[in-house]
């Protein structure tokens, strides 16, 4: 597993088409590795927030 990368290397929501709600069935980011939950509201290590548990982009490699 990876670190979270800093705000200025993770990618925006266009360059991953980012989706929200997901249009990929089975497929989320309340089910993905790269998701961090928090209280605050939740994160990726790899793309720029905001980030919704029931969307998805082109990097959903799915939970292990």
């Amino acid at each position: 597993m990876f670190k979270e990368l800093p705000k200025a290397e993770k990618a925006s929501h266009a360059e991953v088409k980012y989706e929200h709600p997901s249009e990929h069935a089975g497929k989320y980011c309340g089910n993905c590795n790269s998701v961090i939950e928090g209280m605050a509201g939740n994160r990726c290590k790899t793309v720029v927030g905001p980030i919704y548990l029931n969307g998805w982009c082109e990097r959903w490699p799915g939970k292990k």
